[in-house]
């Protein structure tokens, strides 16, 4: 292909040829080895990750584990009480991160763990899993409230 000369009066970076040019445009994007660098496809990936995360859901309902440790960590934080009951409810869940930290919470919350340990079995895990909720549910009958569960009560209601 024979190389078209720039108009008369184009500004110098268009001299040369068009594969010069490109060459010359393109330059910082190739690599010593003159092949295309990743490094603005990598850019732009790592952009967009990055705003999908500050974009994240944070539920305790949420199919993604990662949301829900989110919604552990922020009701740890502020030792949100209300989240008690969701707390007591994650300690089903599939993922042993979930577990360790709903326990880990609710044993800061409470003081209590109730014989429930995150890295059990399954089958093991159910009995532990039945006392907190029976815990749960005692005293807010007991009491016609949660103020017992949450803290409030005379401490015989939350005994292991």
């Amino acid at each position: 292909m024979e190389a078209v000369p720039p108009p008369a009066g184009a500004p110098d970076a268009f001299k040369g040829g068009p594969l010069v040019n490109a060459r010359r445009l393109l330059g910082p994007y190739y690599g010593a080895v003159r092949r295309p660098s990743l490094i603005p496809v990598g850019l732009v990936v790592t952009i967009s990750v990055a705003g999908a995360g500050c974009a994240a859901e944070t539920s305790f309902d949420s199919s993604e584990s990662a949301a829900r440790i989110r919604a552990i960590q922020r009701a740890a934080a502020t030792e949100d009480k209300a989240a008690i009951p969701k707390l007591i409810g994650l300690l089903d869940s599939d993922d042993p991160a979930v577990r360790m930290l709903s326990i880990r919470t609710l044993e800061r919350m409470t003081g209590q763990t109730h014989g429930y340990d995150y890295a059990a079995p399954e089958w093991q895990r159910r009995p532990a899993v039945e006392v907190w909720r029976d815990w749960y549910t005692d005293g807010s009958t007991k009491t016609g409230t949660t103020a017992a569960v949450l803290g409030g009560g005379t401490g015989a209601i939350g005994s292991p």
